[in-house]
């Protein structure tokens, strides 16, 4: 059993350790844009326990949100879609049109959970990641299941139908 609650002021050092862990440093870089997890708002998954069994976090733009970071601490659970379904449903209050969300193309498995839970493909930005590691030159060059990290791809879920 497990609960999702909103980030706190006093969870932020929490989500900053969980920067340094996941993302390498305690800033992120997506299509050249540099953004830091802890001044984000967002949502973790915490047992009964206080045990943290993952994170989300996001930003309104415009009319739309934009997931920056989903993590579930441990997979096939699901963590991952809770949370993303708290992020639909606030998204949805806000009067947002969609929700996007940006992964590198060597992330199969981010790829496989957005695409499951309704999200479709959007854009592909090609040979983007030697712009983000001119940003943070400790990103890495390959990445799950040994694949060259070069493009980002943008899935989109659109809130006006059904969900």
């Amino acid at each position: 059993m497990y609960y999702i609650k909103q980030i706190k002021d006093s969870d932020k050092p929490w989500v900053r350790k969980i920067s340094i862990k996941y993302y390498g440093g305690k800033f992120c870089v997506f299509l050249g844009r540099k953004f830091f997890m802890d001044k984000l708002p967002g949502f973790f998954a915490e047992d009964e326990n206080q045990k943290k069994l993952g994170l989300t976090t996001f930003e309104f733009r415009n009319n739309f949100c934009e997931i920056m970071t989903l993590n579930a601490f441990k997979k096939f659970n699901g963590i991952g879609t809770k949370l993303l379904k708290k992020v639909i449903k606030i998204s949805k209050e806000k009067k947002c049109k969609k929700i996007k969300v940006v992964t590198t193309n060597d992330n199969l498995d981010a790829l496989r959970f957005y695409q499951k839970r309704g999200f479709q493909i959007s854009k592909i930005y090609k040979n983007t990641s030697e712009k983000d590691r001119k940003i943070k030159p400790s990103l890495p060059k390959k990445g799950d299941y040994g694949i060259l990290i070069k493009d980002a791809i943008e899935l989109e879920y659109l809130l006006n139908k059904k969900s």
